[in-house]
């Protein structure tokens, strides 16, 4: 297992990553995910803004995980902070894919869960650490 600083670094990199993917296949992903929005301009639009806004805090959560990386002591509530926030994402469009007729990236919500999964085992680590250091 890697250290907290790694593990925040591979993190913000990979949430850096999807939001200018998001950002920049921001149509593509809303038409994929919403079968027949393309039939309306206007759904279209609204779809693509919000996928935008989705790039836009991907892209702050890669910035806050980046700039955690140096923190000397809470670097283990990041990563668990991270991984419950990313298990709510997770929640949210496995709802939206049982109850609305949409189809979310599964790739990407596999590599979200993944990410969730490292953050939790890297945190939980350091905190076993970090207690073993002070027994």
């Amino acid at each position: 297992m890697m250290s907290t600083r790694t593990s925040l670094t591979v993190i913000s990199l990979v949430y850096l990553a999807q939001a200018f993917g998001i950002f920049l296949g921001a149509r593509a992903i809303a038409t994929g995910a919403f079968p027949g929005i393309a039939e309306s301009e206007m759904a279209l639009l609204v779809g693509t803004s919000m996928h935008e806004a989705l790039a836009g805090i991907a892209f702050c959560t890669g910035m806050v995980l980046w700039f955690s990386r140096n923190l000397e002591a809470g670097a283990d509530q990041v990563l668990k902070g991270f991984a419950i926030g990313t298990l709510g994402i997770i929640g949210v469009a496995s709802y939206h894919m049982a109850t609305m007729p949409v189809e979310p990236p599964i790739p990407l919500l596999v590599i979200m869960l993944g990410l969730a999964i490292y953050a939790w085992l890297s945190a939980s680590r350091a905190g076993s650490a970090a207690k073993m250091a002070t027994a």
